[in-house]
C-alpha cells in the first residue's frame, strides 16, 4: 500500500 501510495505522488508530482 505504501509503495503504491510513494509511487502515485512521486509520478503526480513529476507530471506537475
Amino acid at each position: 500500500m505504501f509503495f503504491c501510495f510513494t509511487f502515485g505522488i512521486e509520478r503526480f508530482k513529476r507530471k506537475s
